[in-house]
């Protein structure tokens, strides 16, 4: 059972929360998206081709440091969603990261066919999609001359903040219910 596990959190990502999230005041769903359209401003989308190989895929913690602590926010759906979870986490907001992929005509799943997006569960226990076009624009590239490095955060270990995955899940196309607050743990 996963229900106590430790999830890796790389340091910082505490303080990542607080500062993305402060325009969202003490409320911890607008916190989420104030997070959420920082990430969106700021952050670059690149699958890791050329000229952006040095951006590589994955979510493990020294991959999400990068990601947040490199030289700039870049990267592809898998490192938003890893990262908008933890993050939406920190601030009390329970979230967990869905895979699932769009079957081509052939019926061949590749990697270019899975994506990765992000679920929240609100004040009634259910989970609701957040938007991955609310984190994540796929149509801004990063930097390919980006400024000179940010400090790069160290990992941590935290308590039992578990992001759940539900391979194969269908995926709603819209947050149907902004207007409800979070459940707080």
């Amino acid at each position: 059972s996963g229900a106590n596990a430790e999830v890796q959190v790389p340091e910082g990502f505490e303080s990542q929360a607080s500062d993305w999230g402060q325009t969202g005041g003490a409320d911890p769903l607008k916190q989420v998206m104030a997070i959420a359209a920082h990430l969106h401003d700021e952050g670059g989308y690149t699958d890791g081709e050329a000229p952006f190989q040095r951006y590589t895929a994955g979510h493990y913690v020294g991959r999400l440091a990068q990601f947040v602590g490199g030289d700039q926010i870049a990267g592809d759906d898998e490192q938003f969603a890893a990262t908008m979870a933890l993050l939406a986490n920190q601030v009390g907001v329970p979230a967990r990261v869905v895979l699932g992929a769009k079957i081509p005509d052939n019926g061949v799943v590749r990697g270019k066919d899975v994506h990765a997006w992000v679920e929240l569960r609100v004040a009634d226990g259910t989970w609701r999609t957040l938007p991955t076009d609310q984190f994540m624009d796929r149509n801004h590239p990063p930097d390919p001359h980006p400024p000179r490095p940010r400090r790069r955060p160290r990992q941590r270990l935290l308590g039992p903040r578990l992001l759940p995955v539900r391979r194969g899940a269908g995926r709603p196309d819209l947050w149907h219910d902004q207007g409800r607050t979070a459940a707080h743990p």
